[in-house]
């Protein structure tokens, strides 16, 4: 900054005098630029505290903002959190009472599964005293038809006998001897008729035979033999003929 020119009525001042005065306008002139810089500081400065206050302010507000947002957002984590831990919850609860119902289940099936092969090992003795029984069944009514046919056969014979060489030997004068002789290889016959057991047909004795299965099979535990013995069926006893 250039110095201030001098007035005319100072020219006749000494040199040090001059020097002081211009030291001091320069200084004043110093004092003037610094007052405008500090002036100028000042309005930069209120601007930035302005500019600087609106960003605080709306930071603070979208501060404001993003707390309320995470509030809500905890309070529906919060939530969803509470109803998965119920929702777990009712999943243990389930899973413990389907291990249960599992439980229950391997027992009953180890249990059914016992039952059945009792019942299993049951029917097949039950089939195997069954077949048996046909067997001797079967058995004793050939021995009963052979029984039967010897019967006759003994019948007729002594009946042959007693009514020809025996009775003419014997009885030659009265037919006393004869009358009693028929009657009794008659009561003889018919006892051997009404002892005699009915033969089925093989196709009777299939259906039978099926009809046993199907009963079998139905009531296993019920009808095994209590000690496993098949009883025969009863013989007929041959009859007392008379000494001829």
């Amino acid at each position: 900054m250039r110095p201030l020119p001098l007035p005319a009525q100072e020219e006749g001042i000494s040199p040090v005098e001059a020097k002081l005065r211009e030291a001091l306008r320069n200084a004043l002139v110093q004092a003037r630029n610094v007052e405008a810089e500090r002036a100028r500081l000042d309005a930069e400065l209120t601007a930035l505290k302005v500019q600087s206050d609106a960003k605080i302010k709306d930071l603070t507000a979208k501060l404001d903002t993003a707390l309320k947002r995470a509030d809500s957002e905890k309070a529906a984590a919060d939530q969803a959190i509470a109803k998965q831990k119920e929702t777990i919850a009712g999943d243990e609860a389930r899973i413990v009472s389907l291990e249960k119902s599992l439980d229950q289940w391997k027992t009953s099936h180890e249990e059914l599964t016992r039952i059945t092969r009792a019942t299993e090992a049951e029917r097949a003795k039950f089939e195997r005293d069954a077949q048996l029984s046909r067997r001797l069944v079967g058995e004793r009514e050939r021995q009963n038809i052979q029984l039967y046919n010897t019967g006759k056969e003994i019948l007729k014979r002594y009946k042959d006998y007693a009514f020809g060489r025996s009775l003419l030997a014997r009885e030659p004068f009265t037919g006393l001897t004869k009358v009693k002789l028929e009657q009794l290889v008659q009561d003889y016959d018919d006892k051997i008729e009404d002892n005699r057991a009915p033969v089925e047909d093989s196709g009777k004795k299939r259906e039978r035979a099926a009809n046993e299965e199907k009963k079998a099979e139905g009531e296993t535990a019920a009808a095994t033999p209590g000690d496993g013995k098949v009883s025969e069926p009863n013989l007929i006893p041959p009859p007392e003929l008379p000494e001829p």
